[in-house]
């Protein structure tokens, strides 16, 4: 049939007269597409007689793209302890070789879970006490 990247944007109930339009179009389509074919045919091509005036109609919705969610200092710093955790585990299944190279990074995620940690506390410190 048609792709999910081509939707067309819904319309509201209120536009009356684009409806009858819509609708008239769709009845003529049909009949002079259908004719007397059977009903299986009928079933099958009816989804892109309907979707092609609507398409010409109302147009395609256009795709918003989604900004990532902002995440609390509390998930980050979750994250980052996750993180820490697994290097260390990587640290000590590493050989000598990989373990300096693991080593620094694991110092810059203490780096930036150290600053979030002191970042959030002096927050909850700053906040007026009930």
């Amino acid at each position: 049939m048609f792709g999910k990247d081509r939707r067309t944007p819904g319309k509201t109930a209120s536009s009356r007269k684009q409806w009858e339009d819509l609708d008239s179009k769709i009845v003529l389509k049909i009949d002079s597409l259908l004719g007397k074919s059977t009903l299986e045919h009928k079933l099958a091509t009816f989804g892109d007689i309907v979707y092609q005036p609507c398409l010409d109609t109302f147009g395609t919705k256009q795709h918003q793209t989604k900004c990532p969610p902002q995440r609390s200092r509390g998930c980050k710093n979750g994250h980052l302890r996750k993180q820490k955790r697994k290097m260390k585990k990587q640290i000590r299944a590493a050989s000598s070789q990989e373990t300096n190279g693991l080593l620094v990074i694991w110092r810059q995620l203490k780096a930036r879970h150290s600053a979030l940690s002191r970042a959030e506390s002096a927050r909850k410190k700053a906040q007026p006490k009930e």
